[in-house]
């Protein structure tokens, strides 16, 4: 429809602007609200994510946690980010809009695939499972390649977007 999201994609504008200008229809504490959960939502995740690869490196390059270690893991952790922000700003962006591919990785694929080798190759006794097992855990892995290669279509056209 008229507001709907294909037209409001199709508009060229920025999807958060226009949340922004439909919701301060309703007042300035609304976009008062809507900047701080915005500013807390980016914190809290990059807090997450940074602890996250900080750990990462801590463990796979065995850096123990001393005082000149912390340094050079925090370089390592926040170096090479902030770097490529400084050289391409719109890196982050593209990078981001590839966030689907990774997240289906991280989030069906890699879990299936510790499941499997946890029940299946290890036979690790007294392992939780769930109903279904081998038939579910292919299906499980097969949505989540649906879901990467939808991704990859789409970016390749494959996939377009409707127009209004």
């Amino acid at each position: 429809g008229e507001h709907g999201l294909v037209q409001m994609l199709n508009s060229g504008v920025d999807s958060t602007v226009a949340m922004s200008k439909a919701l301060t229809r309703h007042g300035n504490h609304v976009a008062f609200f809507i900047v701080w959960f915005s500013f807390f939502a980016l914190i809290t995740s990059f807090l997450g994510v940074g602890l996250g690869i900080f750990d990462f490196f801590s463990d796979g390059l065995q850096i123990h946690k001393t005082k000149l270690g912390r340094i050079v893991l925090s370089l390592l952790t926040i170096g090479p980010p902030f770097l490529f922000a400084i050289i391409y700003p719109q890196g982050f962006l593209i990078a981001l809009s590839y966030a689907g591919i990774f997240a289906a990785i991280l989030l069906i694929i890699y879990p299936i695939a510790m499941a499997w080798s946890a029940r299946y190759v290890a036979k690790v006794p007294g392992v939780y499972q769930m109903f279904g097992g081998k038939l579910i855990l292919l299906l499980t892995l097969v949505f989540g390649l649906l879901v990467m290669f939808a991704d990859v279509f789409e970016r390749l056209g494959i996939f377009p977007v409707p127009n209004p």
